[in-house]
């Protein structure tokens, strides 16, 4: 089995139309991430923070896709981290258009191949 990966990293801050202290929003969001980036569903987690806040977790048969949000910040955090058949940079212009965030930084790492340690960065 080959260890490449793609490891998109997303900062988003000032989304529209989304409560990020919304269990049921996180969920449908990451059943939306898991389906763009052609990923395969196996487990989903969630803690949901005293205070508030919360972090979803879709264990996918690739590897994983992670929310993390403040709502007190106005900002939510993703990781889609897969290997094989995906594509998780899709993952982004969905967040561009669902959420039309203020700003959003974005960095795909190529993860376990000793030839191609290539790091991408976008702000939007």
């Amino acid at each position: 089995m080959n260890p490449r990966a793609k490891h998109v990293i997303m900062d988003i801050w000032e989304p529209q139309n989304i409560d990020l202290d919304n269990k049921d929003e996180l969920l449908e969001l990451l059943l939306d991430l898991v389906e763009v980036s052609g990923a395969r569903l196996v487990k989903i987690v969630v803690n949901k923070y005293e205070s508030q806040g919360l972090t979803v977790i879709g264990i996918v048969a690739e590897s994983h896709i992670v929310i993390h949000t403040w709502p007190e910040e106005n900002y939510f955090g993703i990781d889609v981290y897969t290997c094989g058949n995906t594509y998780p940079e899709k993952t982004v212009p969905l967040i561009r258009e669902k959420y039309s965030p203020k700003k959003m930084l974005v960095r795909i790492l190529v993860r376990g191949d000793k030839h191609d340690t290539s790091i991408q960065l976008y702000q939007y």
